[in-house]
């Protein structure tokens, strides 16, 4: 359970959908959200 790999991760791939700016990026942003606030 790395988590603070997973932020770094996210936080990466955040960055670059913000230069997208398409609705999808906000779709998928939700899905991650929701994978890791879900116990798993």
């Amino acid at each position: 359970m790395c988590v603070f790999k997973m932020a770094a991760i996210v936080s990466k791939w955040l960055q670059i959908e913000r230069r997208t700016k398409t609705k999808e990026s906000r779709e998928r942003q939700s899905e991650l959200t929701r994978i890791l606030v879900s116990p798993n």
